[in-house]
């Protein structure tokens, strides 16, 4: 004799199609929420690749900017026809000196450099001009057709040179805007230098003692620590 089975009793095993779609709702949901986490990882991590990158391109080339003051040179030009000039040019917002360019960089015995501010389409920017240094000819830095200048750094706000010595034995040291025409090369230089807000990068002041007679450089201890108060 067979029983029948009631309806309200019975239920087969398995899930219904409507669990069935609520669980792949959750695991959907559940792989969307994973991926957008991993993606954010991956993109805070390539930030602070890139972050870090800079700072380290930047804290190299500002170690080079300052060895290349270092070894500007206090060469006169025209002595031989009477005219004494030093070769050397200070600006606000240029340098230009006599020095050495390492040879992977296609230089090789001295070169005059010139460093210069310049406006770009992102902002300002500091590059290099520089071209061969002959005896007692004048240099020609300006841009050739088709050459790009050397470009530095970039997404400057504000920067400025500046010049520390006596322009005259009668002055005392201080900190000039200004370095031309003098017969020897200031005791100090400084660069001061702000990023742009999208950067948001620190740049500590540059202070740099070039070559006072070609062999060594300015011994001034108290003067490099003077030199890290802005002008008031």
């Amino acid at each position: 004799m067979s029983v029948p089975l009631s309806s309200g009793n019975y239920r087969s095993d398995g899930f219904t199609l409507v669990e069935l779609l609520i669980a792949m709702t959750l695991l959907v949901l559940i792989v969307l929420i994973l991926f957008d986490a991993l993606n954010l990882a991956s993109r805070a991590w390539d930030d602070n690749d890139f972050a870090e990158g800079r700072v380290s391109e930047t804290t190299m080339t500002r170690e080079w900017i300052r060895r290349q003051l270092t070894q500007a040179q206090p060469i006169t030009l025209n002595a031989e026809i009477g005219r004494s000039e030093l070769a050397f040019d200070g600006e606000p917002a240029a340098v230009t000196f006599i020095g050495s360019i390492p040879a992977h960089l296609g230089g090789g015995g001295l070169s005059w450099i010139r460093l210069r501010l310049e406006d770009s389409a992102d902002g300002r920017q500091l590059v290099m001009d520089r071209e061969r240094y002959q005896p007692n000819l004048e240099p020609d830095l300006e841009p050739k057709p088709g050459q790009a200048p050397r470009v530095l750094i970039e997404d400057i706000a504000t920067a400025r040179f500046g010049y520390f010595g006596s322009l005259t034995p009668e002055e005392p040291a201080a900190w000039h805007d200004q370095w031309t025409e003098v017969g020897y090369l200031p005791s100090l230089l400084r660069l001061e230098l702000q990023f742009s807000p999208a950067r948001d990068q620190p740049w500590p002041i540059l202070i740099a003692a070039p070559m006072i007679d070609g062999s060594r450089r300015a011994e001034h201890g108290s003067l490099v620590a003077t030199a890290t108060v802005p002008d008031a």
